[in-house]
């Protein structure tokens, strides 16, 4: 009697069901990827405040080299080895700890992030 009354029923179809959990599937991946490797950054930088703070980054660039190793190695990141060159350098009144990570994501896609960090020396 009353039939044209009723509102039109509204919802999620198969179709929204199906593309929000894809949508969510990616994001998760794409995290579960990401955020280590943006972790095992900011411990690298937590370890270069230490050697600051505890005058470590004030010998030679092979000292550096082998106290932030050493310290590295302790904090389980075994990124860098003892004879890598190109991924400390003492650079005036800096040390830059420059590396690339290449990371799987899924069959032919990798992704790839750029660090550069950069850590000011004590003043002489």
């Amino acid at each position: 009697m009353h039939s044209h009354f009723y509102p039109k029923q509204t919802g999620f179809s198969l179709f929204n069901v199906l593309l929000w959990l894809i949508l969510g599937g990616t994001i998760a991946l794409f995290g579960t990827k990401v955020a280590p490797i943006y972790l095992e950054n900011a411990t690298i930088l937590s370890v270069l405040k230490e050697m600051k703070t505890a005058g470590e980054l004030n010998g030679s660039a092979s000292n550096i080299r082998y106290y932030l190793n050493k310290r590295l190695q302790v904090n389980n990141i075994n990124r860098f080895s003892q004879n890598d060159t190109e991924s400390v350098k003492k650079q005036g009144r800096n040390l830059q700890v420059k590396y690339e990570v290449r990371q799987h994501l899924m069959s032919n896609m990798d992704i790839v992030i750029i660090f550069d960090n950069t850590v000011e020396l004590a003043s002489p």
